[in-house]
């Protein structure tokens, strides 16, 4: 089962001891986990601080994230044999490594010393009361099992030009951010996404004479083995089949932050004017 329980992923914060792994010129490199009950199916890790850092801080660079699975939480598991049957699901972990550019290591010793950061990751909320709840004795099918995922998204980038004709009002780029972003987190899994959708959900907005060009969609989409895919085209983005990867239009949904929505605005020229 592969599950949208957001119309798009949510961040939480977590409060996570690393251990200090290696020391480089250019800090230290830090290890620590992600345990299958800190964040059930996580995305990613957005964001990883000091505790106590500024929260709108840069972060550290993640150097790797190592997924794998722990089947010891419950009395009745899927059959589970591999990390990437396990992707996205409550049974999911991780190891992380990151490195550390503000933290001195003069004084700390490798394989010993230990830090608290905050780590910010993505999921999709109820995972795991989903499949307690598919796996709980008095529902779980004798005969096979159910295992939960987060359904995979693919995560978009759009950007366009809104061409207004001279005088006419200031366009509301925030709103109309906000509106395709809306229109694109609750399409569910429809495999493709097409410009005249973006364009259709904005129309009431462009000022009568306007119009809407340069049109560019580019998404990353995160495979099931961590693996990245990149989609971009003008005219329609089409999730591709890797079921071998959990990847298919069946299991995978577009996202949209309005903040990755770019659009710019220019008067149109009106020749002898």
């Amino acid at each position: 089962m592969y599950v949208q329980a957001a119309a798009y992923p949510v961040s939480i914060a977590l409060t996570k001891t690393a251990t200090l792994i290696q020391i480089t010129p250019q800090g230290g490199i830090w290890q620590t986990a992600l345990a299958a009950s800190d964040a059930p199916g996580f995305y990613q890790v957005q964001q990883i601080t000091l505790l106590g850092a500024n929260p709108t801080s840069t972060g550290y660079s993640v150097l790797t994230d190592t997924r794998n699975f722990d089947l010891t939480s419950d009395t009745y598991v899927p059959d589970i044999v591999t990390p990437i049957e396990a992707a996205l699901s409550r049974y999911q972990t991780s190891i992380i490594t990151f490195l550390d550019t503000d933290t001195p290591t003069g004084t700390l010793t490798v394989g010993t010393s230990t830090q608290q950061y905050t780590v910010v990751v993505d999921i999709q909320p109820g995972i795991d009361t989903l499949q307690d709840f598919l796996g709980s004795r008095n529902v779980v099918w004798p005969a096979g099992d159910v295992l939960v995922h987060a359904a995979f998204v693919c995560d978009l980038r759009v950007q366009f030009t809104v061409y207004t004709p001279p005088g006419s009002a200031a366009v509301d780029t925030a709103t109309m951010a906000q509106n395709l972003a809306n229109t694109v987190n609750n399409l569910g899994f429809v495999g493709q996404l097409h410009t005249s959708t973006l364009t259709n959900t904005i129309a009431a907005q462009i000022p009568s004479g306007g119009s809407l060009s340069q049109f560019d969609i580019f998404g990353v989409l995160r495979c099931a083995d961590s693996s990245l895919v990149y989609l971009r085209d003008p005219n329609v983005v089409t999730i591709p089949s890797k079921p071998e990867l959990l990847v298919t239009p069946r299991t995978t949904l577009f996202g949209l932050n309005p903040a990755n929505v770019s659009i710019s605005v220019a008067s149109i020229s009106v020749l002898g004017a």
